[in-house]
């Protein structure tokens, strides 16, 4: 019981020391016209990404703070043919919000799922790091994507802090029986923080992807939620030798796993097409994460 109060106590002391500063709920959400890279020149190589589209766009949320949330949306053109899927996923990043994920994957991830006709939108937050805020921003996207593209289940992906909303709005929408709308959710260098929802998440399916040399969330956070979790339902784990909280040294491994996770939550046969696409490396990953805003307000490597 010792041993188990010391993991719970760093896994706090982790999150405190990153969150810790000024309150963030009256940071200004970024203008959608910053958010970059809106395609990076690397994903041109991919199979059929000229069939492809990415649209900056504004969600409106409905609550007391009323405002915007800025989001990238990437879908197939409506000249590409091809089936019209009614399941699509949600990325959103950690404490500095932001678009371009973990060491910049979430351009080239959400390429990907379209190339599939899996409309995938990359969702920033009104305030960071405010798990409340951030919540009905993933439900505002959810509601946007039922009611623009026709998408009843999503997969939410969440690095780092974003853990929290999105393990709460799977755990909501299973409480509040709703329609199944969450069909997943996978989380990259999850904090533990504000994660009480793991108890209620089963049977929807988990993954947790981590670092083993993270220096800013310890990997026992992902195991603590993967036992948390418990033996109802399917939940998977994996643990990447000596790589950071951006797992920039195993981002290419993650991407893929995260491509099988998400296509195979959705019930979705894909095939991972990445023989003619040049993978960011882990500088050219980081600038991407600059100009996504996924490095700021205390967030790190």
């Amino acid at each position: 019981m010792r041993s188990f109060f010391r993991i719970i106590v760093n896994d706090l002391h982790h999150f405190h020391a990153r969150m810790s500063g000024p309150p963030k709920s009256n940071v200004p959400a970024h203008n959608p016209s910053s958010l970059n890279p809106l395609n990076p020149p690397h994903l041109n190589r991919l199979p059929h990404a000229s069939s492809i589209e990415a649209i900056r766009l504004t969600i409106k949320v409905q609550d007391p703070t009323d405002r915007e949330v800025p989001a990238i949306l990437h879908r197939a053109k409506p000249s590409a043919g091809g089936p019209r899927r009614n399941v699509g996923a949600i990325l959103v990043s950690g404490a500095g919000g932001g678009v371009s994920g973990p060491n910049g994957i979430y351009p080239s991830l959400a390429t990907k799922l379209a190339t599939h006709h899996i409309p995938t939108l990359r969702l920033d937050y009104r305030a960071p790091s405010r798990t409340p805020q951030c919540t009905n921003d993933i439900l505002a996207g959810m509601d946007w994507m039922e009611r623009e593209e026709g998408v009843e289940g999503v997969v939410l992906v969440g690095w780092s802090f974003g853990s929290a909303p999105t393990i709460g709005v799977g755990a909501r929408e299973r409480r509040d029986g709703a329609k199944g709308r969450v069909r997943g959710v996978a989380n990259v260098a999850p904090q533990t923080a504000e994660t009480s929802g793991i108890h209620d998440l089963a049977p929807t399916p988990v993954l947790f992807l981590h670092g083993t040399g993270d220096a800013c969330l310890s990997p026992r956070c992902s195991q603590n939620l993967y036992a948390s979790y418990g033996e109802y339902g399917s939940r998977e784990i994996e643990l990447y030798e000596g790589d950071n909280h951006g797992l920039t040294n195993s981002s290419a491994k993650a991407e893929r796993r995260l491509f099988e996770f998400i296509t195979r939550c959705l019930g979705v046969s894909a095939e991972e097409e990445t023989a003619q696409a040049k993978l960011a490396d882990g500088e050219e990953g980081v600038q991407m994460m600059k100009e996504g805003h996924d490095l700021e307000h205390g967030e790190r490597l």
